[in-house]
């Protein structure tokens, strides 16, 4: 049991980037560093390789282990992690995967949302979608291109931006193609590719020459939004995606014979419309 026991946690994520004082990785150390244990935090960049020397050093030091994973597949990840080892994929999902994943179901909030812009007759939407063949990646795509399709707009491939890799990506660039495509919005699959298209579309929409371009994406229930002026978002709280991290990865400490099964379970994101109001101020819609 982990009564008076301080537990080693390793915590792998593909990136670090955490824009607001209650991101994940603020969320996470604050959770398990609150009730005594000792986080360990791994940035992958993304790095398939540096996932499996990270889980290697894991299963070894620590006591559990959180990892959002790149990997697609379990089997090249599988040889690193021990059959019983306790062990959450928290927003990841590879296929095959055996463990117990903590994943976003947002397939009516994205539809909706597209939905919305089409309704205000912005028919040219990006997507800018973080590893598009990842479990996450294909749901996400399957809500954006049913909304499309559902509307009579024909799904256009290349307005489809596949990010790879976040520490290489370069919102600049993506965001000139855009422009290049005569896009009337986009729609970013997470909350760090919102903040950084917002960063462009804050500088282009300010110059009255350009056509105004509306952007739908991800953050956080907690974060305070007043800079993202005129953007939507589908928003999770990070509270309730570590509590239930937490929760999962102590019982399976604590319950070491028991055999771990698949098991997904899913938190729904809710989406939140604003607009400018001339003071400064959002208001909800």
């Amino acid at each position: 049991m982990t009564e008076n026991r301080q537990l080693r946690i390793g915590i792998i994520l593909p990136n670090f980037m955490s824009h607001t004082a209650d991101g994940l990785l603020e969320s996470l150390n604050h959770t398990f560093q609150k009730a005594g244990h000792f986080t360990m935090f791994v940035n992958t960049q993304g790095n398939l390789e540096a996932e499996r020397e990270s889980l290697k050093y894991f299963a070894k030091d620590a006591d559990g282990i959180i990892i959002t994973s790149c990997a697609s597949e379990y089997s090249e990840i599988a040889d690193v992690i021990p059959d019983q080892f306790p062990i959450i994929f928290l927003l990841s999902h590879p296929a095959g995967c055996p463990k117990t994943a903590i994943m976003v179901n947002d397939y009516s909030a994205i539809y909706q949302g597209i939905i919305s812009l089409l309704n205000r007759k912005l028919e040219r939407i990006a997507c800018v979608v973080d590893h598009r063949e990842s479990a996450s990646g294909q749901a996400i795509l399957k809500a954006y291109k049913d909304a499309i399709t559902a509307s009579g707009i024909s799904y256009d491939e290349n307005i489809i931006f596949n990010i790879e890799n976040f520490t290489t990506f370069n919102p600049t660039q993506v965001f000139t193609q855009i422009i290049a495509h005569d896009c009337d919005a986009i729609f970013c699959s997470t909350s760090a590719l919102t903040v950084s298209m917002t960063d462009c579309l804050i500088y282009y929409n300010h110059n009255l020459t350009n056509k105004s371009i509306a952007l739908l994406g991800f953050g956080v229930s907690e974060m305070n939004i007043t800079s993202n002026l005129n953007v939507d978002l589908i928003r999770h709280s990070c509270l309730e995606i570590t509590s239930l991290a937490f929760q999962s990865l102590i019982y399976q400490i604590n319950h070491p014979d028991e055999v771990q099964k698949e098991r997904v379970l899913q938190l729904k994101g809710t989406l939140h419309m604003h607009k400018y109001n001339g003071l400064n101020i959002l208001e909800d819609i």
